[in-house]
């Protein structure tokens, strides 16, 4: 596992971008290293569709995605909150006003401003969400003193890689076989950050306490109060997300 998130560091401080294939480095360990170098930027994703996000200080404050299911009127038709009918209407009132979507929708009367509140945040997730399906590709970090978002919103990376996991978005890279070995699991030095996290489950809030001290591969098995695959699933995202390390016991295999 890639835990040197020095490298984006120094490279900010010679160049004024990194770029890569990623294949070679994925979304989720570019946003592991963009958060815990407390970056600022601009980070795009090209492969089907474009992806451009918006990092402050480590953490993601707007999305932009060319993916057309993700557009703001397909989101609320989708969740029942709009019809198509309402939503034509809007995208023409909007472009005679020669305002937002969301402005239009609220001075229609369509939505109130806490469930464009609600929208707006479900819309931001998803578009991220949808870096985790960007297998091939490349990727490129722009630095910059401040970044110039329409709205901020202040998403913690390492919260939307939990939830990609948590939703089997992320799944297929989740190999179970490398983790059946003999060896202690240790927290490193981000394993604080883990409380800035919400979980789908007390089951997993449970787990990640046991990892705050070094325990084997063999007791937390035993004493999880999950299932065996979803204990290796939860201790992949602690991996993933640099919040552990596991030192394989090589004399066990020999």
């Amino acid at each position: 596992m890639d835990t040197d998130t020095s490298n984006i560091s120094k490279l900010h401080k010679t160049n004024s971008e990194i770029k890569g294939s990623l294949n070679d480095r994925s979304f989720a360990t570019l946003l592991c290293d963009l958060h815990y170098s407390n970056s600022t930027g601009y980070l795009h994703l090209e492969s089907d569709f474009n992806l451009k996000i918006y990092f402050l200080h480590g953490f993601v404050q707007f999305v932009e995605s060319e993916n057309p299911d993700l557009l703001l009127g397909k989101l609320l038709v989708m969740n029942d909150m709009l019809s198509e009918e309402d939503q034509r209407k809007v995208i023409d009132f909007s472009k005679e006003k020669g305002i937002r979507i969301g402005e239009a929708l609220i001075q229609l009367g369509k939505l109130s401003s806490h469930e464009l509140s609600y929208i707006l945040d479900l819309q931001m997730k998803l578009k991220l969400l949808n870096g985790f399906r960007f297998r091939e590709g490349n990727y490129r970090f722009i630095y910059a003193d401040s970044i110039d978002a329409e709205t901020y919103f202040h998403i913690n990376p390492i919260q939307i890689i939990y939830d990609a996991i948590d939703s089997y978005i992320y799944v297929e890279d989740i190999n179970l076989k490398e983790l059946e070995i003999e060896g202690t699991v240790f927290p490193t030095k981000h394993y604080d950050k883990i409380s800035e996290l919400k979980f789908s489950s007390a089951r997993h809030y449970k787990l990640a306490d046991m990892m705050k001290n070094p325990n084997t591969l063999d007791i937390l098995a035993s004493k999880s109060p999950l299932d065996k695959r979803h204990t290796l699933e939860f201790l992949q995202f602690l991996l993933i997300a640099q919040f552990v390390t596991i030192e394989e016991d090589l004399e066990s295999n020999e």
